[in-house]
């Protein structure tokens, strides 16, 4: 079975700065489609690039 942790805070933003790279999922007219993402993180915000 696979166990999932919950992140806190800290840990997420430690890792947001660490990776520099994601993926965002959306749905478009009822089909799921990911596009890869790089981002920089400043303070609370996070900007995202194509």
């Amino acid at each position: 079975m696979l166990d999932i942790d919950e992140m806190g805070q800290k840990e997420i933003h430690e890792l947001l700065h660490k990776v520099g790279y994601g993926h965002l999922g959306c749905i478009h007219e009822g089909k799921p489609y990911v596009i890869p993402m790089n981002y920089y993180l400043e303070e609370e915000q996070i900007y995202l690039f194509k």
